[in-house]
């Protein structure tokens, strides 16, 4: 298993897996405030939640196994790796909620977006430290 020490790979495919993931909430702002009315758009991300979910899951994995084999790590870039998983959680939240009516749903959406905004500084900022 020496390729899982490989650690630059792992980073670079954790970013890419998030971006590709991520790219699901700019598309949807852009499709409910300039064509609201594209059926097949709606579809085709309502299909794209699937690969949005499967994409955060990898890159969560990516992360992970590069957090652990690298050499050079710190405080920050942990507390980074705990924003990653309480993102995973409250999409689960979102996503494997029971009722459709959750009146917390657009709460912890809102939380998450502000958590995922704190998480790239602090991940910006542990690998500058290094």
């Amino acid at each position: 298993m020496g390729f899982l020490r490989n650690t630059e790979l792992f980073g670079n495919l954790g970013v890419l897996f998030f971006i590709a993931a991520n790219i699901y909430y700019p598309a949807k702002m852009i499709l409910k405030y300039y064509l609201p009315d594209n059926i097949e758009l709606k579809n085709f991300l309502n299909n794209y939640l699937q690969a949005h979910i499967m994409f955060n899951m990898l890159g969560l994995w990516c992360i992970l196994i590069h957090g652990h084999f690298v050499d050079e790590r710190n405080v920050i870039l942990r507390i980074g790796v705990f924003f990653a998983f309480f993102m995973m959680v409250m999409g689960g939240v979102m996503y494997y909620r029971r009722s459709k009516d959750l009146e917390r749903a657009p709460i912890i959406h809102s939380i998450q977006q502000m958590v995922f905004l704190v998480w790239i500084v602090v991940v910006i900022a542990g690998h500058g430290m290094l």
